[in-house]
């Protein structure tokens, strides 16, 4: 089979795959789907400083040499949210390059791809401090004994999927019946069960917290005295009412649990997990978001949660050694 011939801006990645990122050749030719011996061939042809795009037809030069390729991958790596017009700008200001914006663009889509950044709250000197302390006091505690929990709220906005189209395609449009339809769960894991998955009406106070822990926590909950429940700093979690209520039925909790710390609850990845799932499962409502929900709920494997709560320690001691800061 005729393989189709390789762009430009093919050639460009095949040149910044091997001489930036260091990558072997046949991991290039397995990204760029094209021949080991062609990767070989564009490599040998730029390192010896060969205009690759002259050498199969007569036409204007590359309008990017290797080395402001290099220049440009730097700026857009320290100014991630510039947009091709702004480093337009910034190459004719600063370093005297005239290039047009659509070049810009056409190198920029070959190399990187756009992504919403993630905002999270930023950890104070005293969230450094709990967690580094609840990293000392845990660093050698049996996971297998805790039961994890938490609540999720699942938003249909939330479940569009990626999708790889070519350039001249229109971007695929799903619809709905209402972008803000939303579900809040509540549910508990541990190394051998879960509990059934609560569906929430409403928002969660602390009587309606205790509701469900007597329904959905209590009964299946291991009845052996090693348990420890644990469950973050949220408001509802915390009223004496809540901690007399589980004393009552001789839960104990796993504290103290530092704020703005997710990332020491496995459940945490059991949801990212069942968002994956949602999304995959294309819902168009509330009542498709809810049933794709509890499918998600029933369709993670105990072996996956497992490896969730097997990977706890190896996080806490990095999280000690980065000095209680956050681990990607």
């Amino acid at each position: 089979m005729h393989r189709p011939r390789l762009t430009e801006r093919d050639r460009v990645r095949i040149v910044v795959f091997r001489f930036e990122d260091h990558l072997p050749l046949h991991q290039i030719a397995r990204k760029c789907r094209c021949s080991l011996s062609t990767v070989s061939r564009i490599c040998k042809q730029h390192k010896h400083h060969v205009n690759t795009e002259k050498l199969r037809h007569h036409g204007r030069s590359k309008a990017l040499s290797p080395s402001l390729i290099r220049h440009v991958r730097n700026i857009i790596r320290h100014n991630r949210n510039m947009t091709s017009t702004e480093l337009q700008r910034h190459l004719r200001r600063h370093d005297n390059v005239i290039v047009s914006a659509r070049t810009i663009r056409n190198y920029r889509r070959s190399i990187f791809h756009p992504a919403h950044e993630l905002i999270i709250p930023r950890l104070t000197l005293q969230h450094h401090l709990d967690r580094i302390d609840y990293c000392m006091t845990h660093s050698n505690n049996n996971f297998h004994c805790v039961v994890f929990s938490d609540e999720k709220v699942f938003r249909l906005d939330h479940t569009s999927r990626m999708v790889w189209i070519e350039d001249d395609e229109p971007i695929p449009v799903r619809e709905v019946q209402s972008t803000s339809s939303r579900v809040m769960v509540w549910g508990a894991v541990w190394y051998n069960g879960r509990s059934e998955l609560c569906i929430v009406d409403g928002t969660v106070n602390h009587r309606k917290y205790i509701d469900i822990l007597s329904e959905y926590l209590l009964p299946s909950m291991p009845t052996s005295t090693h348990f420890l429940f644990l469950h973050d700093n949220a408001p509802p979690h915390q009223p004496v009412a809540v901690e007399s209520h589980l004393r009552r039925f001789a839960v104990r909790t796993l504290s103290p649990y530092p704020a703005q710390s997710p990332d020491f609850n496995a459940i945490e990845h059991v949801w990212s997990w069942m968002a994956r799932f949602v999304s995959n499962e294309c819902p168009k409502d509330r009542r498709s978001l809810i049933v794709a929900v509890e499918k998600a709920w029933t369709s993670i494997s105990q072996r996956t949660i497992r490896s969730y709560i097997d990977g706890l320690p190896a996080r806490i001691r990095e999280v000690y050694d980065a000095g209680g800061a956050r681990i990607d």
